[in-house]
């Protein structure tokens, strides 16, 4: 499966009088944000923002490059059992693991994942992530509440559970 900004590209290398044209399943939009800009304004990524700003990992997702973040919501942070999130928080370098647990450094865009696909995350561990469907799972689990945000360098799958590296049980 191709992808140009994470739309699917349906009829490829149309030749025409003045070029090539591609056809495209949507909309393309303007991409001039980079994943830090994006967690910075996103209300709803305020509890994943806390350990990225503290464990410096922020800092990361704003320099170029092809990332893959699987952003935990507030709702995810507010699932996990009482004092797990302060014990995480009070550990700059369990913060640092729970927070690069959730990167990929290669960008997967939804269209582009089949199967079972195993990826390495910037913690060092790795999570499968798959297509059942419409739905996106990650280690088997449909967990995405919003895919395919498209930004300078790097794609954002919002998630609704947080996943914790071995390092941080």
């Amino acid at each position: 499966v191709v992808t140009v900004n994470c739309a699917r590209i349906i009829h490829g290398n149309q030749i025409a009088t003045n070029g090539v044209v591609h056809v495209v399943d949507r909309v393309l939009t303007a991409v001039g944000n980079t994943i830090q800009d994006f967690i910075e304004v996103e209300d709803d990524l305020s509890s994943f923002r806390a350990p990225a700003i503290t464990s410096g990992v922020m800092d990361i997702l704003g320099r170029p490059g092809h990332y893959t973040l699987f952003a935990p919501t507030n709702e995810a942070f507010e699932r996990l059992p009482r004092g797990v999130l302060e014990r995480i928080l009070g550990d700059k370098v369990a913060s640092e693991a729970l927070v690069k647990f959730h990167i990929l450094n290669t960008l997967q865009c939804s269209e582009a994942i089949t199967g079972g696909a195993v990826y390495e995350t910037l913690e060092g561990n790795t999570v499968e992530v798959g297509c059942d469907g419409e739905s996106l799972t990650v280690n088997g689990v449909k967990m995405v509440k919003r895919k395919d945000i498209v930004t300078s360098n790097g794609v954002i799958h919002l998630i609704d559970q947080v996943l914790i590296p071995d390092s941080g049980q």
